[in-house]
């Protein structure tokens, strides 16, 4: 069975223009309504330092004369560890440690774990060869705990004694531990011994938005404000026809996590 053939041919097609080059500069007849420049907060330079012995531990990105290190929301905790070498190093471990502990009159106490990550730097039986005197690091942290089969948001380091409520007491705390641990003999392996740095750190996520809303004065109601920081929504409200009113619309705005 053949197909009928048609009266007419199809039009001919030229190739489109190309498509104009993009630039975040306005041309010859724009103007730019609103900018939001990246919300980009700077990051400190200077380090911190804490030696335990013949062990030191350097902490970047910190501010200066800081008395402990602080982090914000999944940071990276970055640094090294310089210590003395020697063929009894076994193992170089990072621990991240962090929980929430609550005393009540009611309830006693309980201790909820918020981080427990461990990291391996270095070990003996991964690399077959002698420990070296600086060994640098970098993880991140989380934003999240488990709790009751729930994903909840880290809560920030916090002390609060309430002598005169029902929860007496509450801490959340965070720590940095390095584990450096030594053959106490080359002869017989299992005799070890673990030296232990501690480093307390505060976690502070940002709580508040870096800039506040921006009233429009002469833009269109559908533009959208500090986009990367905040939620934006319009709706028209219902009225009722013998009131005689115009559009009435709300707007809600929530500042995104």
């Amino acid at each position: 069975m053949s197909l009928p053939t048609p009266d007419c041919d199809l039009p001919r097609y030229s190739p489109s223009a190309p498509v104009p080059d993009y630039s975040f500069e306005p041309t010859c007849g724009e103007r730019i309504l609103e900018r939001t420049p990246r919300s980009v907060r700077p990051t400190p330079e200077s380090t911190f330092v804490k030696s335990v012995g013949k062990t030191t531990v350097v902490l970047h990105n910190q501010e200066e004369n800081a008395a402990i290190p602080t982090y914000g929301r999944t940071a990276t905790i970055s640094g090294s560890v310089l210590f003395d070498s020697d063929d009894r190093t076994c193992e170089v471990v990072l621990k991240i440690r962090g929980k929430l502990e609550t005393t009540s009159s009611e309830g006693g106490a309980k201790t909820t774990t918020l981080v427990d990550n461990k990291h391996i730097l270095w070990s003996d039986h991964q690399k077959n060869e002698q420990c070296p005197s600086q060994i640098c690091f970098s993880v991140r942290l989380p934003s999240t705990f488990r709790d009751g089969g729930e994903d909840r948001a880290l809560p920030p380091s916090y002390l609060v004694e309430l002598l005169n409520a029902p929860v007496l007491f509450v801490r959340s705390g965070y720590s940095l531990q390095i584990l450096i641990t030594r053959r106490r003999s080359q002869k017989v392996n299992f005799l070890n011994k673990t030296k232990r740095v501690v480093i307390p750190f505060e976690y502070l996520p940002r709580t508040r938005p870096n800039r506040p809303i921006v009233t429009p004065l002469c833009f269109f109601s559908g533009v959208k404000s500090t986009p990367e920081e905040w939620h934006q929504t319009i709706t028209p409200m219902k009225t009722p026809a013998s009131a005689k009113l115009g559009s009435i619309f709300t707007q809600v705005r929530a500042w995104l996590l």
